[in-house]
Protein backbone atom coordinates (compact mmCIF):
# COMPACT_ATOMS: atom_id res chain seq x y z
CA UNK A 1 0.00 0.00 0.00
CA UNK A 2 1.17 3.74 -0.47
CA UNK A 3 1.10 6.46 1.71
CA UNK A 4 -0.20 5.11 3.93
CA UNK A 5 -0.26 6.96 7.41
CA UNK A 6 -0.79 4.55 10.75
CA UNK A 7 -3.87 6.37 12.73
CA UNK A 8 -3.56 6.52 16.20
CA UNK A 9 -7.38 6.20 17.71
CA UNK A 10 -6.89 8.50 20.72
CA UNK A 11 -5.43 11.37 18.94
CA UNK A 12 -7.37 11.02 15.54
CA UNK A 13 -11.09 10.06 15.95
CA UNK A 14 -13.48 12.78 17.47
CA UNK A 15 -15.58 11.78 20.56
CA UNK A 16 -18.97 10.73 19.95
CA UNK A 17 -21.04 14.27 19.33
CA UNK A 18 -24.60 13.36 20.31
CA UNK A 19 -26.94 14.93 17.37
CA UNK A 20 -30.50 14.75 18.53
CA UNK A 21 -31.14 15.24 14.81
CA UNK A 22 -33.81 11.57 14.38
CA UNK A 23 -37.50 12.07 14.10
CA UNK A 24 -38.14 8.46 14.61
CA UNK A 25 -39.92 7.44 17.72
CA UNK A 26 -37.40 5.70 19.65
CA UNK A 27 -39.32 2.41 19.69
CA UNK A 28 -39.23 2.52 16.13
CA UNK A 29 -34.93 2.78 16.50
CA UNK A 30 -34.91 0.07 18.72
CA UNK A 31 -36.61 -1.94 16.77
CA UNK A 32 -33.95 -1.98 13.88
CA UNK A 33 -31.27 -2.32 16.25
CA UNK A 34 -32.59 -5.09 17.73
CA UNK A 35 -32.55 -6.48 13.79
CA UNK A 36 -29.08 -5.81 13.67
CA UNK A 37 -28.39 -7.52 17.02
CA UNK A 38 -30.30 -10.67 16.08
CA UNK A 39 -28.43 -10.94 12.39
CA UNK A 40 -24.61 -10.51 14.26
CA UNK A 41 -25.79 -13.04 16.95
CA UNK A 42 -26.84 -15.59 14.23
CA UNK A 43 -23.63 -14.96 12.31
CA UNK A 44 -21.73 -15.30 15.60
CA UNK A 45 -23.42 -18.94 15.84
CA UNK A 46 -24.70 -17.22 19.40
CA UNK A 47 -28.22 -18.13 20.66
CA UNK A 48 -30.64 -15.68 20.35
CA UNK A 49 -31.33 -13.01 23.47
CA UNK A 50 -34.42 -13.63 25.78
CA UNK A 51 -37.10 -10.94 24.48
CA UNK A 52 -36.71 -8.69 27.29
CA UNK A 53 -33.04 -9.24 27.16
CA UNK A 54 -33.02 -8.07 23.72
CA UNK A 55 -35.21 -5.52 24.02
CA UNK A 56 -33.03 -3.56 26.51
CA UNK A 57 -30.00 -4.31 24.19
CA UNK A 58 -31.82 -2.97 21.71
CA UNK A 59 -32.89 0.42 23.25
CA UNK A 60 -29.17 1.05 24.03
CA UNK A 61 -27.62 0.30 21.03
CA UNK A 62 -30.30 2.33 19.29
CA UNK A 63 -29.20 5.26 21.21
CA UNK A 64 -25.79 5.06 21.17
CA UNK A 65 -25.99 4.59 17.48
CA UNK A 66 -28.45 7.20 17.40
CA UNK A 67 -25.18 9.24 19.32
CA UNK A 68 -22.87 8.60 17.18
CA UNK A 69 -24.55 9.98 14.12
CA UNK A 70 -25.03 7.14 12.34
CA UNK A 71 -28.19 6.46 10.63
CA UNK A 72 -29.91 3.68 10.37
CA UNK A 73 -29.65 2.76 6.90
CA UNK A 74 -26.05 2.39 7.12
CA UNK A 75 -25.91 0.54 10.31
CA UNK A 76 -26.02 -3.40 8.04
CA UNK A 77 -22.59 -1.70 6.23
CA UNK A 78 -20.97 -0.04 9.69
CA UNK A 79 -22.00 -3.98 11.11
CA UNK A 80 -19.87 -5.88 7.97
CA UNK A 81 -17.63 -2.79 7.96
CA UNK A 82 -16.76 -3.61 11.96
CA UNK A 83 -16.34 -7.37 11.40
CA UNK A 84 -14.01 -6.81 8.51
CA UNK A 85 -11.94 -3.93 10.32
CA UNK A 86 -10.82 -5.89 13.44
CA UNK A 87 -7.87 -8.47 14.72
CA UNK A 88 -8.03 -11.76 13.38
CA UNK A 89 -7.92 -13.28 17.11
CA UNK A 90 -11.36 -11.34 17.37
CA UNK A 91 -13.40 -12.68 14.58
CA UNK A 92 -14.71 -15.83 15.88
CA UNK A 93 -16.37 -13.44 18.23
CA UNK A 94 -19.70 -11.28 17.60
CA UNK A 95 -18.91 -7.95 16.50
CA UNK A 96 -19.80 -5.25 19.63
CA UNK A 97 -21.36 -1.89 19.59
CA UNK A 98 -18.37 -0.70 20.24
CA UNK A 99 -16.45 -2.07 17.37
CA UNK A 100 -19.76 -0.51 15.05
CA UNK A 101 -19.50 3.01 16.60
CA UNK A 102 -15.57 2.73 16.08
CA UNK A 103 -15.64 1.67 12.24
CA UNK A 104 -18.24 4.54 11.78
CA UNK A 105 -16.11 7.22 12.79
CA UNK A 106 -13.51 5.59 10.63
CA UNK A 107 -15.83 5.88 7.66
CA UNK A 108 -16.23 9.60 8.14
CA UNK A 109 -12.93 10.28 8.56
CA UNK A 110 -12.00 8.47 5.32
CA UNK A 111 -10.07 5.50 6.52
CA UNK A 112 -9.09 1.94 5.31
CA UNK A 113 -8.58 -1.32 7.13
CA UNK A 114 -5.32 -2.72 6.50
CA UNK A 115 -5.72 -6.81 6.84
CA UNK A 116 -1.94 -7.56 6.91
CA UNK A 117 -1.09 -4.55 9.36
CA UNK A 118 -4.39 -5.36 11.46
CA UNK A 119 -4.88 -1.37 11.11
CA UNK A 120 -6.63 1.41 10.22
CA UNK A 121 -4.80 3.77 8.31
CA UNK A 122 -5.14 7.19 6.05
CA UNK A 123 -5.05 6.43 2.50
CA UNK A 124 -5.09 8.62 -0.82
CA UNK A 125 -8.35 8.57 -2.43
CA UNK A 126 -8.06 6.91 -6.17
CA UNK A 127 -9.29 9.38 -8.44
CA UNK A 128 -10.96 8.08 -11.56
CA UNK A 129 -10.74 10.43 -14.15
CA UNK A 130 -14.12 11.31 -16.65
CA UNK A 131 -12.11 10.84 -19.44
CA UNK A 132 -12.77 14.64 -20.78
CA UNK A 133 -9.83 16.01 -18.78
CA UNK A 134 -5.80 15.27 -18.68
CA UNK A 135 -5.03 13.25 -15.47
CA UNK A 136 -7.55 15.09 -13.61
CA UNK A 137 -7.25 18.97 -15.43
CA UNK A 138 -8.66 20.97 -18.23
CA UNK A 139 -5.83 22.86 -20.18
CA UNK A 140 -6.77 25.82 -22.28
CA UNK A 141 -5.09 28.73 -23.66
CA UNK A 142 -5.28 31.97 -21.96
CA UNK A 143 -4.75 35.42 -23.92
CA UNK A 144 -2.22 38.53 -22.09
CA UNK A 145 -1.24 41.58 -23.20
CA UNK A 146 2.45 41.76 -22.66
CA UNK A 147 4.82 44.60 -23.95
CA UNK A 148 2.38 45.86 -26.62
CA UNK A 149 1.86 42.29 -27.45
CA UNK A 150 -0.86 40.32 -27.15
CA UNK A 151 0.45 36.26 -26.27
CA UNK A 152 -0.97 33.24 -24.93
CA UNK A 153 -0.50 31.07 -22.24
CA UNK A 154 -1.67 27.31 -21.09
CA UNK A 155 -3.86 27.50 -18.15
CA UNK A 156 -4.63 24.31 -16.02
CA UNK A 157 -7.68 24.57 -14.65
CA UNK A 158 -8.53 21.28 -12.13
CA UNK A 159 -11.32 18.97 -13.80
CA UNK A 160 -14.62 18.72 -11.70
CA UNK A 161 -14.12 15.19 -12.16
CA UNK A 162 -11.67 15.03 -8.78
CA UNK A 163 -13.54 18.12 -6.97
CA UNK A 164 -16.38 15.81 -6.51
CA UNK A 165 -14.62 12.47 -5.85
CA UNK A 166 -12.41 14.70 -3.35
CA UNK A 167 -15.30 16.41 -1.99
CA UNK A 168 -17.58 13.73 -1.83
CA UNK A 169 -14.77 11.48 0.55
CA UNK A 170 -14.12 14.38 3.12
CA UNK A 171 -14.91 13.72 6.61
CA UNK A 172 -16.88 17.16 6.43
CA UNK A 173 -19.77 15.88 3.04
CA UNK A 174 -19.96 12.60 5.22
CA UNK A 175 -20.75 14.12 8.25
CA UNK A 176 -23.10 17.05 6.81
CA UNK A 177 -24.68 13.79 4.62
CA UNK A 178 -25.42 11.50 7.68
CA UNK A 179 -26.83 14.67 9.83
CA UNK A 180 -29.43 14.86 6.73
CA UNK A 181 -30.03 11.36 6.38
CA UNK A 182 -30.87 11.23 10.02
CA UNK A 183 -33.52 14.61 10.36
CA UNK A 184 -34.94 13.84 6.67
CA UNK A 185 -34.70 10.41 6.36
CA UNK A 186 -33.28 10.10 3.11
CA UNK A 187 -29.57 10.45 1.80
CA UNK A 188 -28.70 13.84 0.90
CA UNK A 189 -28.51 14.63 -2.50
CA UNK A 190 -25.79 16.84 -3.52
CA UNK A 191 -25.67 19.00 -6.10
CA UNK A 192 -22.78 20.20 -8.56
CA UNK A 193 -23.05 23.88 -6.86
CA UNK A 194 -23.09 21.65 -3.23
CA UNK A 195 -19.57 20.17 -4.06
CA UNK A 196 -18.32 23.37 -5.43
CA UNK A 197 -19.32 24.97 -2.41
CA UNK A 198 -17.62 22.92 -0.27
CA UNK A 199 -14.52 22.32 -2.19
CA UNK A 200 -14.03 26.37 -2.10
CA UNK A 201 -14.67 27.06 1.62
CA UNK A 202 -12.19 24.21 2.85
CA UNK A 203 -13.83 24.18 6.33
CA UNK A 204 -11.09 22.01 7.72
CA UNK A 205 -8.67 25.21 7.52
CA UNK A 206 -11.44 27.16 9.73
CA UNK A 207 -13.09 24.34 12.25
CA UNK A 208 -11.91 21.53 14.06
CA UNK A 209 -14.01 18.47 13.37
CA UNK A 210 -15.74 18.64 16.55
CA UNK A 211 -16.60 22.59 15.40
CA UNK A 212 -17.76 21.38 12.40
CA UNK A 213 -20.20 18.65 13.48
CA UNK A 214 -21.61 21.24 16.43
CA UNK A 215 -22.65 23.58 13.23
CA UNK A 216 -23.93 21.25 11.29
CA UNK A 217 -26.41 19.42 13.50
CA UNK A 218 -27.80 23.14 14.72
CA UNK A 219 -27.83 24.18 10.90
CA UNK A 220 -29.83 20.77 10.18
CA UNK A 221 -31.89 20.90 13.13
CA UNK A 222 -33.68 24.33 11.79
CA UNK A 223 -36.99 23.93 9.99
CA UNK A 224 -35.44 25.18 6.05
CA UNK A 225 -34.67 22.09 3.93
CA UNK A 226 -30.69 22.56 4.72
CA UNK A 227 -28.12 22.34 1.37
CA UNK A 228 -24.27 22.02 2.01
CA UNK A 229 -23.97 25.54 -0.26
CA UNK A 230 -26.51 27.22 2.06
CA UNK A 231 -24.21 26.14 5.28
CA UNK A 232 -20.90 27.19 3.17
CA UNK A 233 -22.63 30.53 2.53
CA UNK A 234 -23.38 30.86 6.07
CA UNK A 235 -20.70 29.83 7.72
CA UNK A 236 -18.27 32.10 5.43
CA UNK A 237 -20.50 34.88 6.79
CA UNK A 238 -19.42 33.74 10.60
CA UNK A 239 -16.24 33.79 9.91
CA UNK A 240 -16.10 36.88 8.37
CA UNK A 241 -17.29 38.62 11.69
CA UNK A 242 -15.56 36.64 13.50
CA UNK A 243 -12.53 37.91 11.94
CA UNK A 244 -13.94 41.40 12.62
Amino acid sequence: MANLQVVRAEAKIPANQSTGLSVRAPEQLAKLAGQLIMKLRIRANQPPLELDQLKVAASVWADELHEAGCPPRLWDEMMRLAGDARPSKTQAFAVTLDQIIHAWKHYLLGHTWSIEEEAWYETDLLITYCGECKEGYIVHEEFIEMYGERLTRPVRNQCFCIINQRTRNSYHFRRFSAAFEIRHEAPYKASRDDVVSLDQFRPGDLFCNSEWDRHVDKYVLQGETPTLKALCERLRRFSRVARV
